[in-house]
């Protein structure tokens, strides 16, 4: 094995089918959800709280980091150990350690799998119907539509929380590079397109990949989650059944609009309250409209006139004292 690559981002969004594509690269070993990202952080904060270490860090905390450092390289390294020279380590957890990645590895790289936050409730709402029996896991509010969909985008929720470390992207200079933003609309539009430009960020050689054979070499524990998200894959590549992207509905004949799946109401108010997440990566959707160079020399002049009158308030508060 010569490098890792993380893979995270949204459930329900292609992350399971885009690993088992990379798998079928005779270069690439994908894993299912990995418990690397979480023995990583165990083991961060048993250091981080014995006694005996901490002590360790009076005397040279350089040197006591540099070999905690290398001492969590050699483990994922040797845990991840495959005849492969490329592992892909999937868990949605590796989008809130961007930063820890890169002080272990500065050249890893990160894919991190989107799609219109609006299909991914669809998606989930349409597994739950036919999974009532049983709660999720985190037993969240489940006799409520709007009550799921708020526990679902909250800050801490399984939606929510890869908002927030989306965000934190934008937060950590020098990080962009190392992320690929991986579009599930744009694959189902054209996969071929999409998975070789993958493939070349990720410097891999070219290879052709069947899209109607696709072999799922991953095994998900889906009864740990209530069966609330299936990993199972299809042989063949499909669309689902509803979309918001129109070129998707084309495509695919049988596709239809999400808006059949859940209340009008809750996917507005989910556009409305991650607008930002859609000007970012889908603009297509809700353009910002041109503004004219008259708009902008008008907004340029208002703002200097404001500063201008903030000083001079400023100014006759010196004065007076």
């Amino acid at each position: 094995m010569e490098r890792i690559v993380y893979l995270a981002g949204f459930p329900r969004s292609g992350s399971t089918v885009l690993a088992n594509i990379l798998g079928m690269h005779p270069d690439v070993k994908a894993t299912p959800s990995s418990p690397l990202c979480a023995t990583i952080q165990n083991m961060r904060r048993g250091w981080s709280d014995d006694p005996f270490l901490l002590a360790q860090l009076d005397n040279d905390s350089d040197e006591v980091h540099e070999r905690l450092r290398k001492s969590m390289i050699a483990f994922m390294n040797e845990f991840s150990f495959t005849k492969e020279k490329v592992v892909v380590d999937k868990n949605r957890g590796w989008l809130g350690l961007i930063q820890t990645l890169k002080g272990l590895y500065p050249d890893f790289q990160i894919i991190i799998t989107l799609r219109d936050p609006r299909d991914i409730f669809a998606s989930i709402e349409k597994r739950h119907e036919k999974t009532l029996m049983f709660d999720f896991p985190d037993h969240m509010e489940h006799n409520v539509v709007d009550g799921r969909a708020n526990a679902l985008f909250a800050d801490n929720g399984i939606i929510g929380g890869i908002f927030r470390g989306i965000k934190n992207i934008g937060d950590i200079p020098n990080i962009i590079d190392h992320v690929y933003f991986w579009r599930f609309e744009d694959f189902l539009m054209e996969p071929e397109k999409s998975t070789e430009h993958l493939f070349e960020w990720l410097k891999l050689k070219k290879q052709k990949i069947d899209f109607n054979k696709i072999k799922q070499s991953t095994k998900e524990s889906d009864s740990f989650y209530r069966m609330k998200y299936l990993h199972k894959i299809k042989t063949k590549l499909e669309a689902p059944n509803y979309s918001c992207h129109p070129g998707v509905r084309e495509k695919y004949k049988d596709c239809a609009d999400t808006i059949t799946l859940v209340s009008p109401r809750i996917l507005e108010e989910i556009a409305k309250r991650f607008m930002w997440f859609y000007q970012q990566h889908y603009p297509e959707y809700f353009p910002q409209p041109q503004k004219s160079p008259e708009e902008l020399l008008e907004e340029t002049e208002n703002l200097e006139k404001e500063i201008e009158s903030e000083i001079a308030s400023e100014l006759e508060k010196g004065e007076d004292i």
